[in-house]
């Protein structure tokens, strides 16, 4: 089973660097980024229309393949299968997304998922998201999550304020995005790029998601 899910994880790559050719110069549909150190990953995504993308990851021994389907531009769907090469289970998943703005600067947004971090588990966020200046956000609401490689490890719902804050210098950019929990417990995860070309960045990615002990990891994005 391991090895069903290693080429299942190859053969979806394959298939998305594949298309690299088909689409036009300048309009990328689809990109992979590959970073590695103490939790190495990947992931991938391909636009077949303006409301479906085929998605992909590999992260902490969790492979995930599906579809995101986009009803309208406040409401999407995503399904999808999990597969464990651990214990060798095999999983759908599904889930939905919402975005409801009010105003110019402030939205309700959120998404509920079931079996995507876990299996049996669901994991939900519903916050109201402010822009503060361009680019510069602040979330505040409830979120719950499951599995390993969360900000949640127990698994419990809880109130928090997140950061999500991006600054661009010619080719490098900076995107933080800190997460405080109102009981008082803080998480980082931070990523710094250095754009190469049209097509290609570095990315360095810094974070203690699971267990508030920095992890880091490097690797490419790449645009098709």
């Amino acid at each position: 089973m391991k090895r069903i899910g290693v080429g299942m994880l190859a053969f979806s790559m394959m298939l998305l660097l594949s298309t690299v050719a088909w689409g036009a110069e300048n309009d990328y549909k689809g990109s992979v980024k590959a970073l590695v150190g103490n939790e190495s990953m990947i992931e991938g995504s391909y636009q077949l229309s303006e409301r479906i993308d085929l998605v992909g990851d590999y992260e902490d021994h969790v492979f995930r393949a599906g579809v995101d389907y986009d009803l309208s531009d406040k409401f999407g769907l995503q399904l999808g299968v999990r597969y464990d090469d651990e214990d060798g289970s095999t999983v759908a998943y599904g889930g939905f997304d919402f975005t409801i703005p009010f105003g110019t600067n402030l939205e309700l947004s959120g998404f509920y998922n079931y079996n995507y971090e876990a299996k049996n588990e669901e994991d939900y966020e519903a916050y109201i998201k402010i822009e503060m200046y361009a680019n510069q956000f602040l979330n505040a609401g409830v979120m719950r999550y499951t599995g390993s490689g969360t900000s949640n490890p127990d698994d419990e719902a809880k109130l928090f304020v997140r950061g999500d804050f991006s600054w661009q210098f010619n080719k490098y950019s900076i995107k933080l995005r800190p997460v405080l929990f109102i009981e008082g417990e803080f998480f980082h995860d931070y990523d710094f790029a250095y754009q190469a070309n049209e097509r290609l960045q570095w990315v360095l990615n810094i974070n203690d998601l699971d267990d508030q002990e920095l992890r880091y990891r490097i690797g490419v994005e790449y645009k098709f």
